[in-house]
């Protein structure tokens, strides 16, 4: 598997790449962590729910809620790593759609709505 520096974003899986942020080095156990993450991503260029369940299982594991932290400590100090939050991109000049991400912010926008409708019928 071939490793990519880049200066944006944390860490990408691309199929038979990953790229990861060049200040991660700096951060020996973040790096092991997100790498061990990318490298259990499927070597796939499309949507997979394996991938999709495995993103949610490590991004809500109690087990793993210090590196989480410590992912959005680094996210801040290195502000071009925010960029992982966008969920398209540019790979080889072409426009690259993060599925994945969109299904979790749907999910968490779904929560939210939720907890906004049950506070709102507990409290009227």
């Amino acid at each position: 598997m071939e490793i990519r520096e880049i200066e944006y974003g944390v860490a990408y899986h691309y199929g038979n790449y990953i790229e990861v942020n060049k200040n991660l080095k700096k951060y020996p156990d973040l790096y092991k962590f997100i790498m061990e993450h990318e490298l259990n991503h499927k070597e796939l260029r499309r949507f997979n729910i394996s991938d999709l369940l495995w993103d949610i299982e490590e991004s809500f594991s109690w087990k793993n809620m210090k590196m989480v932290f410590k992912t959005w400590a680094f996210m801040f100090k290195y502000p071009k790593s925010l960029f992982q939050l966008i969920p398209f991109g540019i790979k080889e000049k072409k426009l690259v759609i993060d599925i994945n991400r969109i299904i979790v912010y749907g999910l968490y926008s779904l929560v939210i709505i939720l907890l906004i409708i049950m506070w709102r019928l507990v409290w009227l």
